[in-house]
């Protein structure tokens, strides 16, 4: 959850999701959370034995937002809500108010409302101040994890439904993510979730500002088999992801917890780590669940991924030769239509047109290039003078890719000297088919040569080149 002040009005909108993996249930749980503007985010394994919840995820988006003294208690635990309101079209008079024993909240009372666009259906929604949603969403401290004084109302909570399975090893992932936004932040931690095969993801912002960025905490199950001796296995499952993380194998450390043992790895962040697109901030192991949960908890559905089957191609031996040269020619304008283009827009800190460019160009050669694995092929496109006295100066980028979803997860981990925000929001909706990314240097950076850097990146060329 997210709480920054006692006095915080708590926002909580609960939803399932029908997903066949992790990041499709990101993507799709991220378009609620932006319509809705709820900036943290957690989506995890459904309980399975609930025969309240259907699809296989169930998702929660928060929002914490400071009362306006010049507002009602009524108005302003309203205030919050009344986008999801206004969006899913329930009745502003459903959001019941209740003051019980002296501390007002407030609860959705409507049937559950599924959306067949989006594969989500909305289960409920409460709003309370804080101390009231501090008692309702109880976090559990994470071991050896010491945050910084100004992260200290700021914490994560334990993910339900994570597996009883006692010889089961379950490691704990925390990152720092260089992200603006929520899209930003689900951008950079896609490529984690697919690669440890994770179920379970919460992101939250990292503080107010949104240079601050995000933290994002995974849960997945290891593959080693754990043996009689339980602070050796721990040892062994923490070491190995210690190693894969870049982090220093003999920091490991197994304490006991109540009951149980944990290992972990911490690592406080510094601002050193600032300059990684996702920087390692402590890993935990536990067997039998969620690190941060000391309690029994319901049993946790495996992921199966379906293949799609292959698309069936007609037999070219029946065609004549000119039919052949047709159907040749329209497979490369598809193959050319489906590559994924950037326009790369800088303001660069300079005085003249020329020095803008090759600043760009250098951008585009040794960052930019990075999107993809084969040779990208750039197409200048003029620069002007700003009012400010810098320059800008526009480069076309053709790729070899046709997975914009790839280039957008690769663009975001280059130039981790700033913090790269999303101007579209969500990505890649029947609305919003193109994905606009601006790219600014943190504060402490004052010699960057780029002031800010606009990406636009979209499947085909670009209308304006047309």
């Amino acid at each position: 959850m997210v709480y920054f002040h006692e006095k915080d009005v708590v926002t909580r909108l609960l939803f399932d999701v029908d997903a066949d993996s992790l990041v499709d249930a990101l993507d799709k749980s991220s378009r609620v959370a932006e319509t809705v503007e709820f900036p943290a985010l957690r989506v995890e394994l459904n309980d399975p034995d609930d025969p309240e919840h259907g699809p296989r995820y169930a998702s929660r988006a928060y929002s914490a937002v400071a009362p306006d003294p010049r507002h009602t208690p009524q108005e302003t635990l309203l205030a919050p809500a009344y986008p999801v309101l206004e969006t899913y079209d329930f009745a502003a008079d459903r959001y019941h108010m209740d003051d019980e024993d002296g501390v007002r909240s407030a609860r959705l009372f409507t049937e559950h409302r599924f959306l067949p666009s989006s594969g989500v259906t909305i289960i409920s929604m409460s709003g309370g101040f804080g101390p009231r949603a501090v008692e309702e969403f109880l976090p559990v401290d994470s071991p050896r994890c010491v945050p910084r004084s100004e992260e200290a109302g700021r914490v994560h909570t334990a993910f339900e439904h994570s597996g009883d399975d006692p010889e089961q090893a379950m490691v704990r992932l925390h990152l720092w993510l260089p992200a603006g936004d929520l899209s930003t932040a689900i951008g950079l931690v896609r490529e984690p979730v697919r690669r440890h095969d994770a179920a379970f993801v919460e992101l939250l912002p990292a503080g107010k500002r949104p240079e601050d960025g995000y933290h994002a905490a995974l849960l997945y199950p290891a593959p080693e088999v754990a043996n009689d001796d339980q602070p050796h296995t721990l040892r062994t499952v923490a070491t190995a992801a210690a190693r894969t993380l870049g982090l220093h194998a003999e920091e490991v450390n197994v304490e006991q917890c109540g009951d149980e043992p944990i290992a972990s790895v911490a690592r406080p962040l510094a601002d050193s780590h600032l300059a990684e697109p996702r920087a390692v901030v402590g890993v935990h192991v536990r067997l039998g669940g969620d690190p941060l949960a000391l309690a029994a908890e319901e049993e946790q559905d495996e992921e199966e991924d379906e293949e799609d089957e292959p698309d069936v191609e007609p037999d070219p031996d029946s065609w004549a030769e000119e039919e052949r040269a047709e159907f040749h020619q329209a497979l490369r304008d598809l193959f050319e239509w489906n590559r994924v283009w950037l326009v790369a827009d800088a303001e660069v800190r300079c005085t003249d047109g020329a020095t803008a460019e090759d600043v760009l160009w250098r951008c585009a050669d040794e960052d930019l290039s990075r999107v993809s694995d084969e040779d990208v092929q750039g197409h200048p496109e003029g620069v002007r003078a700003l009012d400010n006295g810098n320059h800008s100066a526009r480069l076309s980028i053709r790729t070899f890719e046709d997975d914009p979803d790839r280039v957008l997860e690769n663009l975001l981990t280059v130039l981790p000297t700033g913090t790269w925000h999303s101007e579209t929001r969500p990505w890649r909706t029947e609305r919003n088919k193109e994905v606009v990314l601006r790219w600014s240097p943190r504060r402490d950076e004052h010699t960057a040569v780029i002031a800010e850097l606009r990406v636009r990146v979209t499947r085909g060329v670009p209308p304006h080149l047309l």
